[in-house]
């Protein structure tokens, strides 16, 4: 269980169709995913003209784990 002091770093997958992937519309919210690829970091302006980042993961490979996998930390 994640302590409420834990910082957390929020990514979009992007994970284009025509790459071998899993039925990407069998992915649910919650399920466990093994996502290799690379990290790309965005700068764009909010509308409220600050300054904004976003941190997307262009996947190379995605897994979808098995049920009974655990996440260690």
């Amino acid at each position: 269980m994640l302590s409420k002091d834990c910082d957390n770093t929020w990514h979009n997958v992007i994970a284009n169709q025509n790459r071998n992937f899993p039925p990407l519309d069998k992915i649910c919210k919650g399920d466990t995913l093994h996502i290799v690829g690379r990290l790309r970091n965005n700068k764009f302006v909010g509308q409220d003209g600050q300054d904004r980042y976003s941190n997307d993961v262009v996947a190379l490979t995605l897994e979808k784990e098995a049920e009974s996998a655990t996440i260690q930390f």
